[in-house]
């Protein structure tokens, strides 16, 4: 956008009103968990997807873990199954691990696998991609490490989310082996086994607890609304999941605001404030398993709202909806926008005519004058130049068909510089942003040498001053 104002012109105004627009920070997600269990699940699990993914609300999907029931194989044709089917899910899929696929896989029925071969196998195949999420809308997340890939964060309708990978079975703290036997004979953890068990809870428990703390610490930075926390155990008080319940109150407490607790593994619907901790968290557990009805979660998140989780159920293959209970309870809102537009403007005023006085033939002087340019802009930026328009001796001031032989200068503030011509104007000065009734003084100066010939008369000229965008 350019608009030129003459020395002896009003000022210039140009505007234009644009286009409306609303926009607003709700966002649905849809969670499942413990799912697929058994033949029949993983038979229809594919019309599962077909139905969540029909749903115009959803934009990205949380599966809280159990891909499997507790007492079928671990095996690598199974995971492999499930991987080709989170990929069908139209949006962004992201998943936590299950005690059922790998803490629980030293079961005989499971396959008698050791269980930390499972976990590598798990984040091989489920995590190819360190900080990527699977489903055909896969996006890029936030990540713990290359040692915790399933550890990720990201941030949705002003609320920060995170998965915590801290799974049923006492958070791998159960026995292993508790049912293997060889020649008939009952043979039960080796010490090998409890050490490298312990170093793997240990580990990965350190990771939770500092993977919490970061997420608090990003929702505090980014000034989020609430906190979302993702796992697949119900962590209820047992004892081994005492110290991520005591470092989840400690930073619920302290941020103060909404937190949000989403739960697996004791595959029935649940909502309530758990005990033990802040008033402000509030937990749900997702339906799983075979328990009727069959249920997937539609949670509905507005950092901009009083209440930013709200959520219902909705039924497999029937469709029907029930709300969630209070303190999720689905609440109705509206959202109505006070504001006024702005115009593109650019405006420019000039004080009066600028004059030097008299010119004394025969003296050396350096001659100054002055006036004062006003502007307005709406722009992102704003260029205010000067330049002469005559294709006669550009950038001099003449009279008639005399001309002085030294160029005339001018300047906004900054060093004087010689006037150019309307193919390269003089920039006077620039605008980082909008201003209004901003006023510089426009300086100019004319010399004039003691040899130089002065014809009687006026020495004139008529110059362009300029206020330009390149973003209205």
């Amino acid at each position: 956008m350019r608009r030129l104002l003459s020395l002896l012109t009003a000022a210039v105004l140009v505007s234009a009103a644009p286009a409306n627009a609303q926009t607003t920070d709700a966002s649905t997600l849809g969670v499942i968990g413990d799912v697929p269990y058994g033949a029949q699940q993983i038979a229809g699990f594919r019309t599962d997807i077909a139905e969540i993914n029909a749903d115009p609300f959803v934009d990205r999907v949380i599966h809280l873990g159990d891909i499997k029931d507790g007492s079928s194989r671990c095996d690598d044709d199974y995971f492999a199954a499930r991987l080709a089917d989170f990929q069908t899910f139209a949006d962004s899929f992201i998943y936590t691990p299950g005690d059922n696929e790998w803490t629980d896989c030293h079961r005989a029925n499971n396959g008698g696998y050791l269980p930390t071969e499972r976990l590598d196998t798990i984040r091989r195949v489920f995590f190819p991609v360190h900080g990527r999420t699977l489903g055909a809308g896969a996006e890029t997340v936030t990540y713990q490490s290359d040692a915790f890939p399933e550890n990720i964060r990201w941030t949705q309708s002003g609320v920060t989310f995170a998965d915590l990978h801290i799974v049923g079975s006492d958070d791998d703290q159960a026995t292993w082996y508790g049912d293997r036997t060889e020649n008939g004979v009952r043979k039960p953890e080796t010490a090998e086994e409890r050490a490298l068990r312990t170093q793997e809870y240990t580990t990965r428990g350190a990771a939770t607890l500092a993977w919490i703390d970061a997420t608090f610490d990003a929702a505090e930075r980014d000034g989020s609304a609430a906190v979302g926390l993702g796992l697949q155990a119900n962590m209820g008080s047992q004892s081994a999941f005492a110290p991520i319940n005591a470092k989840i109150a400690e930073r619920a407490t302290r941020f103060g605001k909404p937190v949000l607790l989403m739960e697996g593994d004791s595959h029935l619907f649940l909502v309530d404030r758990p005990a033990g901790m802040p008033a402000n968290v509030t937990r749900f557990v997702v339906q799983g398993s075979t328990n009727t009805p069959r249920l997937w979660l539609r949670l509905h998140v507005d950092g901009t709202a009083s209440q930013p989780f709200s959520c219902e159920n909705v039924e497999y293959r029937t469709g029907k909806v029930s709300p969630c209970p209070a303190p999720l309870a689905p609440i109705a809102t509206a959202k109505g926008t006070v504001g006024a537009t702005v115009g593109a403007t650019l405006a420019l005023t000039l004080g009066g005519s600028a004059t030097f006085g008299a010119f004394v033939p025969g003296v050396a002087a350096d001659y100054t004058t002055t006036t004062t340019a006003t502007v307005t802009s709406t722009a992102g930026d704003a260029t205010l130049s000067v330049a002469d328009p005559s294709s006669t001796h550009t950038g001099h001031l003449v009279n008639g068909e005399f001309v002085l032989p030294r160029a005339l200068q001018a300047a906004a503030g900054g060093a004087l510089a010689d006037v150019g011509g309307v193919a390269s104007p003089t920039t006077l000065r620039t605008y980082a942003g909008p201003v209004s009734n901003d006023v510089s003084t426009l300086s100019f100066r004319q010399a004039i040498g003691a040899g130089d010939a002065l014809r009687t008369g006026t020495y004139a000229k008529t110059l362009t001053f300029t206020v330009s965008t390149t973003t209205p």
